[in-house]
Parts: C-alpha cells; sequence; structure tokens
C-alpha cells in the first residue's frame, strides 16, 4: 500500500532533487519511516477515519523545504 501511495509525493521530490543522490535518498528514506509511523497510529485510530493518502503524503513532503533552507547543496549534486 505504502508504495502505492508514496507515487505523487516521490513526483514532487524529482522536481526539486536528484533521485542519484544522497540527499533525495535521505529524504525518501525518511519520509517512508515517517509514513509508515503514521499509517500504524492511523490504524490504532481507525475509529476517526483518518485519510491514509494524506497522511502518506505529508510525510513524505513534510521535510521537502528544509534542505533548501540549509546547506545541503553538496549532497544534491
Amino acid at each position: 500500500m505504502l508504495e502505492v501511495l508514496i507515487a505523487a509525493p516521490l513526483k514532487i521530490l524529482r522536481k526539486y532533487y536528484n533521485p542519484g543522490t544522497e540527499l533525495y535518498h535521505l529524504l525518501v528514506e525518511h519520509g517512508k519511516a515517517v509514513a509508515r509511523k503514521a499509517l500504524e497510529v492511523a490504524d490504532k485510530v481507525s475509529y476517526l477515519h483518518p485519510d491514509p493518502k494524506f497522511l502518506v503524503e505529508a510525510a513524505m513532503l513534510h521535510d521537502n523545504a528544509m534542505p533548501r533552507s540549509a546547506n545541503y547543496e553538496d549532497l544534491n549534486n
């Protein structure tokens, strides 16, 4: 399920970060870890009807601007 839900966020990340770089790999792996945790929590509160697609998209993109505001240029080349 996760792999299907991350397709759109990955497209956005590829627009701004080179997929062959360490920075891209760090952003994707961290985003996946956060997404897995978010889905785990969502399962525990299913009575609230959380939106898994939104949770995964938010998890994958939550740090997207961080490297652009810090000194990470070397990791994206």
